[in-house]
């Protein structure tokens, strides 16, 4: 999981030595997308955000060593700013 290019599949990347996905910087892009327009990006990055989150609801780091209040609080922030504008998942 998270693994790949940023997008649907992968988050905004730690870093170029590590690709994959950063849960907790990607939710915290969120509201500065939807404040740009960038609608399709902030969409794409809260569905994949649905697809990393732990099966016991929190969000890990991005090895996803365990759970972190932290970055389920950056993720929760990019949830809000998404329903708030509007775009949101069903789920």
């Amino acid at each position: 999981m998270g693994q790949g290019p940023p997008g649907a599949r992968g988050g905004v990347l730690v870093s170029t030595s590590k690709c994959f996905g950063y849960p907790e910087v990607t939710g915290y892009l969120v509201p500065a997308l939807l404040a740009r327009g960038e609608i399709g990006l902030a969409e794409e990055f809260i569905e994949w955000l649905f697809t990393v989150q732990r099966a016991d609801g929190p969000f890990g780091d991005p090895e996803d060593t365990g759970p972190f209040a932290f970055d389920t609080g950056q993720v929760v922030r990019g949830f809000a700013a998404a329903l708030d504008a509007g775009v949101h998942d069903e789920r």
